[in-house]
């Protein structure tokens, strides 16, 4: 088991608070980017860490030897898609359920995205995660990937460039 943790598991605030410094922000990022609403993602985060430092020991052995983060990410993961509305009442193959499906496919995207990223996941663990393989998961990075680089462009209409004209 971390130190850190073991300390903020007997109260120590100042290891409470280091353990947030350390981990909150990258977490924060995950729990978003499953979620989309920051609210939301911030009290995934805050009970993830809190139940961490109840049974600071049962983080631990989850983790197997793994990083801190690592564990905290795959708790945050689980937390958060508890969090989601699964229920549909949408008849298959109409169009809410298409969209459904598309939700679904964006939100798998952003989390593989996120594990990796901010939870030190490898292809692996995301698979074992999202229940899904390992090439689906290369393929949900890198149309993931893909669009977060499209989202970056600034559009064609935006203002920046005038036609004939150096900015």
């Amino acid at each position: 088991m971390s130190r850190l943790l073991e300390a903020a598991g007997s109260g120590d605030a100042w290891a409470v608070g280091e353990l947030c410094d350390r981990h909150g922000a990258a977490l924060f990022g995950l729990a978003r980017a499953i979620l989309g609403y920051p609210a939301r993602a911030e009290t995934v985060v805050v009970e993830v860490i809190a139940r961490a430092c109840i049974d600071p020991g049962a983080t631990a052995t989850a983790s197997g030897g793994g990083s801190l983060r690592r564990e905290l990410a795959r708790l945050t993961y689980l937390y958060a898609t508890r969090c989601l509305d699964t229920t549909s009442s949408s008849r298959p193959g109409s169009g809410s359920a298409m969209m459904a499906g598309l939700a679904e496919l964006a939100r798998q995207q952003r989390s593989a995205v996120a594990l990796v990223q901010c939870g030190d996941h490898t292809i692996g663990d995301v698979a074992g995660l999202l229940d899904v393989t390992e090439p689906v998961v290369a393929m949900l990075l890198c149309s993931g990937l893909k669009d977060l680089q499209t989202a970056d462009r600034p559009a064609a209409g935006d203002g920046s460039r005038r036609a004939g004209r150096p900015v």
